[in-house]
């Protein structure tokens, strides 16, 4: 208990310097994702019903992974190399399309980075099952990424899911955010919203793409969309964090 609460008195000072105060989502009424809920049921041996994770304070190394730019064949993004997920089962047992992962190590560790869950395919050249982003980079544009134990960890990351989307505004937000993909990378003073723009920056992308569905993950049209504002949206549940157990 002492560990989370020194963590989380050390996120809301580095976010205090934008304004913005780290709030963690994971009450009641907010866990109450009833998808969620029934596939933690479902594994009655899961000790305490609980997501897991390693409880690592994580590091800044990726361990000569691979995270961003996959090779696409046939319309898939690759595995660039095995992946032991064991580490952290959750990772492949919970996600879904369309979670959303904040990661604390992004930009000077100070803003944060926000990508999407594009979706979880099975490779046949490493036989396992991998876990593909989609994510916009300043060194590598809007790109597909992938989604290791190594980063879940090293960056810090929480992964939230919306409450408040339906399966059909999920798959077009994911579809719409796809659709990005080879653009490039741009900070801009005002959010943008419309699907013929030239470039993007992460959470922008990942605002605009709800946005399209009819879903405002942060209302304030006149200011750019930070990382955290994505994280803090109401009806974002908490579902797995990259240092404690989410009930």
């Amino acid at each position: 208990m002492k560990k989370i609460i020194c963590t989380l008195l050390a996120f809301a000072f580095s976010f205090t310097i934008f304004g913005s105060t780290f709030m963690v989502h994971a009450n009641a009424e907010n866990v109450g994702s009833e998808s969620l809920i029934e596939d933690i049921e479902k594994d009655e041996n899961e000790e305490g019903n609980q997501v897991m994770s390693s409880g690592s304070s994580g590091g800044t190394e990726n361990g000569g992974e691979t995270w961003y730019n996959l090779e696409v064949i046939n319309g898939i993004p690759q595995l660039p190399h095995a992946v032991d997920y064991s580490t952290e089962e959750g990772l492949l047992k919970y996600l879904k399309r369309g979670d959303l992962i904040f990661e604390a190590e992004g930009v000077g560790g100070t803003l944060g980075h926000t990508t999407m869950v594009y979706d979880i395919f099975y490779s046949d050249e490493y036989d396992q099952d991998y876990i593909v982003l989609i994510e916009s980079g300043s060194n590598s544009g809007i790109t597909y990424g992938l989604c290791t134990p190594t980063k879940f960890v090293n960056r810090r990351s929480e992964i939230y899911r919306l409450t408040d989307a339906s399966d059909a505004q999920i798959e077009g937000a994911v579809a719409w955010a796809a659709a990005q993909i080879g653009k490039d990378y741009s900070l801009d003073i005002t959010k943008r919203k419309g699907e013929n723009e030239p470039d993007w920056y992460c959470s922008e992308l990942i605002w605009a793409a709800f946005c399209s569905q009819g879903i405002y993950l942060d209302e304030d049209d006149d200011t750019p969309v930070f990382p955290m504002e994505i994280r803090d949206y109401q009806n974002a549940t908490l579902i797995m964090h990259y240092q404690h157990d989410t009930v």
